[in-house]
């Protein structure tokens, strides 16, 4: 029995498919076999729900052929319709797509073409969502007064967080901030706190002293 992917076959005797499909065909006759697309393209996620910045979402059509055309479309408006004229186009002739980033939230379908016939698949919503980052301050920092002081010297800053604001919260001593640089011109117990902004990928960093 010949086996297509993505495709059901039907047996005829005329290879003009005029005649009626043949239910079961019979040994030693000669028959021409007519394929059809799959009538649908199921579109699947690797996600269940909703995933944080650095876990990749895969998305799959099948069946799968590798003779086939694949458009992906991402809903441009979030109407949740597919719209060829406005919604997105992706560039990704494959059966699959991966998405990574939070601006990759939303919903996609695929249309998949076999240069006859076009089907389009189900819609999948993904949500990727941003993760935290992690800043943390330095133990028994000491400076001595009169000088200036880059402040950024008081704290590990996680590598993917936003810009950096530093903000005076205890000045028992007497100091000024500016920017990132600390005078201190009476000695005394100084605090200082540090909150990053957020970015595309990561949220703002909480106020840690």
């Amino acid at each position: 029995t010949p086996v297509k992917a993505g495709y059901t076959a039907e047996w005829h005797e005329k290879a003009d498919f005029s005649d009626t499909a043949v239910g079961t065909p019979v040994a030693g006759k000669t028959y021409y076999t007519k394929w059809t697309m799959a009538d649908s393209i199921s579109l699947t996620s690797n996600a269940a729900s909703s995933v944080t910045y650095g876990t990749t979402v895969t998305l799959k059509a099948s069946p799968v052929n590798s003779s086939w055309g694949y458009v992906w479309y991402k809903d441009a408006n979030e109407n949740g319709k597919l719209e060829l004229s406005t919604d997105k186009q992706i560039n990704n002739n494959k059966c699959t797509l991966a998405l990574t980033d939070v601006s990759d939230s939303g919903t996609y379908w695929v249309q998949v073409n076999d240069g006859s016939s076009t089907k389009t698949s189900n819609a999948v919503n993904v949500t990727i969502t941003k993760a935290d980052v992690t800043n943390t301050a330095k133990e028994n920092v000491h400076h001595t007064f009169g000088t200036t002081y880059d402040v950024s010297n008081l704290f590990n800053i996680d590598p993917n967080a936003g810009d950096a604001t530093y903000t005076l919260v205890e000045n028992a001593g007497a100091a000024t901030l500016e920017d990132n640089i600390l005078t201190i011109t009476k000695a005394g117990t100084i605090n200082v706190s540090l909150t990053t902004a957020g970015t595309d990928n990561y949220n703002a960093g909480s106020a840690v002293t």
